[in-house]
């Protein structure tokens, strides 16, 4: 289970910690703080590491729900402190990013040796040759492993 960090400035993640009243351990996300992460991510214009690419077709209400939060400043009891607020109602795309995000950094992926066992091998071969072949068998893996719990 994942829970949002009550804290703006609270990091991106924090191994999770069994509590004397919730027997459940969830992990604690400084979604603060990811979010600003996404935003600068999305707003960049040149290809490259953190480029946002998204596929063709995306209804417009995707575009909005991932936008769909601003940083405000709000000033209470005399001090200023950074708070995300809604500007629509639905923010699930933004949500998923953040999660996604978060799990990515939690797995700590070698992209570069992902890349390297992608680019050489058999692989790579099988998806030249046949690329919706591959998607099935992908498919096919991946029921494997959610019905082993995964």
């Amino acid at each position: 289970p994942i829970k949002g960090a009550s804290k703006f400035d609270a990091p991106i993640f924090q191994l999770p910690t069994r509590s004397k009243t919730n027997k459940t351990r969830p992990w604690i996300l400084g979604v603060g703080q990811i979010k600003r992460i996404v935003y600068d991510y999305l707003s960049r214009k040149e290809s490259g590491s953190g480029f946002c690419h998204f596929p063709e077709g995306r209804p417009d209400s995707f575009y909005r729900g991932l936008t769909a939060e601003k940083l405000v400043t709000v000033r209470s009891k005399g001090f200023s402190r950074l708070e995300w607020h809604k500007q629509y109602a639905r923010n699930e795309p933004l949500d998923c990013r953040t999660y996604a995000y978060a799990a990515m950094r939690i797995l700590n992926p070698d992209w570069d040796a992902l890349e390297e066992r992608m680019n050489k091998g058999a692989f790579a071969q099988r998806i030249a040759e046949n690329p919706q072949k591959t998607a099935q068998n992908l498919a096919q893996s991946r029921k494997k492993l959610r019905i082993k719990g995964f």
